[in-house]
């Protein structure tokens, strides 16, 4: 049986430590930056909310909710590529745009709410919020799309998967030699 050298046994221990040191900084790190961008994200959400509130309010002073329907498929159909909402009023919804399921019930929110849901296949973080005007409770929900986000969060994680096992190979080739100098001095 052939015991291995201490030097060997050095680098080892060097390299397994520093390679479980860098993986729970690595683990931390994704975690952090997923976090980031839900946070980033939901700071516009909750900007775009504001204004939407404001752009309702301003609508529903001016008409009832057949023209406030009619007005808000106007207004998405001139810019298509606008945020991704719906609204609706006493349970039923009465705007839809951008993937949104119309088979999905209007749930009876009275306070702010923020979740991860799947439009078309793609990840969306979206805003539900309830709106007051007079005596009607709307509730509006408003959607950012997270796949570009998540995409570069992916790539970063690939970039570091490939390039951890030469980092290991040469932790482990400064470790050896590390050990050899200590042992030799």
């Amino acid at each position: 049986m052939r015991v291995r050298s201490i030097r060997f046994r050095l680098a080892a221990w060097f390299t397994a430590l520093l390679a479980a040191i860098l993986l729970t900084a690595a683990i931390g790190a994704w975690f952090a930056l997923r976090e980031s961008i839900h946070s980033m994200v939901e700071k516009d959400l909750r900007i775009r909310m504001a204004a939407t509130h404001r752009y309702l309010e301003k609508l529903l002073s001016e008409q009832d909710n057949v023209s406030l329907a009619e007005t808000l498929e106007e207004d998405a159909a001139q810019s298509p590529a606008g945020p991704v909402f719906r609204i609706a009023s006493s349970g039923k919804w009465i705007h839809l745009s951008g993937g949104w399921d119309s088979n999905d019930a209007a749930g009876d929110f009275k306070g702010r709410a923020m979740r991860t849901v799947s439009l078309g296949g793609k990840p969306f973080r979206v805003l539900t919020a309830p709106f007051r005007s007079g005596p009607d409770l709307w509730q509006v929900e408003i959607a950012a799309p997270l796949e570009e986000l998540y995409g570069l969060l992916n790539h970063a994680t690939l970039t570091a998967l490939l390039a951890s096992p030469l980092l290991m190979l040469l932790t482990a080739m400064g470790g050896y030699w590390i050990a050899g100098r200590a042992l030799a001095g």
